[in-house]
């Protein structure tokens, strides 16, 4: 065990109260595995989630607020990795950092260094400090089996020192939260290009989230919201070259134009880096068909750019649904207790739609896209 790792543990696990539990025995892979004979087979392939296996096994399904799907489009790609997130909201970051007041963080992860940088960063939110005011939650990637990727999300909310100078406040946000995950500071040239971005940012712009990359320790991500198109591309054009800009811009004119909104998630290390997500989503309010037919316009240009599969378009429209724990043989005992305790025939749901569909413009290497299904809990009366 590394010395970092270990100090992970002692402070995850020095605060334990008493009379807390340990966390049930459900897991996320087994929630994964109640909803996946649901899906379509055209995007998650043979339901299975053996996928989970690696850097995401064991990990208690009461920790997870909600989780995903990530399945790419094209017609060569196949199966799906899952991805969850842990919020503060639902208790699952307190019970990263062991300072839930009812279940424990198991040993095993509290110990383990693939979880270091979760459990480091959800131990540093303490209780009126700047990182707990500012960050909401964070998402786990289990997209390769020996490491996972790390991202926290920014409160949308602005914070009484942030008045005078909203950017510097993110900023130090961001410093203290990359360097809880890295467990070391950020150090030039990721450190100079982040600042430099993201005060040039214009004002109405906002960096939603921010992570690390599995086998890219020197770089980080940001997802930007409120980004004019054109400068994004400006951005690409002065730290990458003019052809790269481009290619971004005649990306965003033919395929993602149809979307309702368009994020940028940017890689950074020597200004603008290796990878540029263009990640684009519909209004989610309406009933199904309603948000099915905005999506249409979006998958119909992916279809002709040859981005994605035919089947796969006509999977997507059709990917939403919910599963009661009435109708599954077996249900998480976490959410069984809950609609106990609410009473008057409430009962735990499963619920899951097409949050986003990412277009990725790697450096060197062709156009693609991946759509991305999230799972989460909910509650009905029968």
């Amino acid at each position: 065990m590394s010395p970092a790792t270990s100090q992970s543990g002692r402070d995850a696990t020095k605060g334990r109260a008493g009379h807390a539990r340990e966390a049930d025995d459900a897991t996320l892979d087994e929630l994964v595995d109640l909803v996946l004979p649901h899906l379509p087979d055209a995007l998650v392939g043979e339901p299975s989630a053996d996928r989970v296996g690696g850097a995401g096994s064991g990990v208690p399904a009461e920790f997870a607020a909600r989780f995903g799907l990530e399945c790419g489009l094209g017609s060569q790609t196949a199966g799906a990795h899952v991805l969850f997130c842990a919020d503060a909201e639902t208790g699952g970051m307190q019970m990263l950092a062991g300072r839930h007041a009812l279940v424990n963080l198991p040993d095993t992860l509290a110990t383990a260094q693939s979880w270091a940088p979760v459990v480091r960063f959800c131990g540093r939110r303490e209780p009126g400090f700047l990182l707990h005011r500012a960050t909401c939650d964070v998402w786990v990637d289990l997209a390769r089996g020996d490491a996972a990727s790390f991202s926290f999300g920014v409160r949308p909310g602005g914070l009484p020192e942030a008045t005078r100078r909203p950017r510097e406040v993110l900023l130090r946000t961001l410093e203290l939260g990359l360097d809880a995950l890295r467990d070391a500071p950020l150090e030039p040239p990721t450190l100079t290009s982040m600042r430099a971005l993201v005060r040039r940012l214009p004002e109405a712009a906002r960096v939603d989230r921010a992570g690390l990359v599995a086998g890219h320790p020197d770089d980080v991500l940001l997802w930007l919201s409120g980004l004019p198109c054109g400068e994004l591309v400006d951005v690409v054009a002065a730290t990458r070259d003019c052809g790269e800009a481009h290619a971004l811009q005649a990306v965003l004119a033919d395929i993602v134009q149809p979307a309702g909104s368009v994020r940028a998630r940017v890689e950074v290390h020597e200004g603008v880096g290796r990878s540029i997500g263009l990640i684009c989503g519909v209004d989610p309010t309406g009933t199904a068909p309603q948000v099915a037919a905005r999506w249409g316009p979006l998958l119909d240009r992916l279809v002709g750019a040859g981005l994605c599969a035919s089947e796969r378009r006509d999977a997507l429209l059709a990917c939403h649904g919910r599963l009661g724990e009435h109708q599954a043989e077996a249900w998480p005992e976490h959410l069984t207790r809950l609609s106990a305790l609410f009473g008057d025939g409430t009962e735990s749901i499963l619920h899951w739609h097409l949050h986003h569909i990412a277009v990725e413009c790697d450096r060197g290497a062709p156009v693609h896209a991946t759509a991305h299904i999230v799972v989460a809990p909910g509650w009905s009366r029968r």
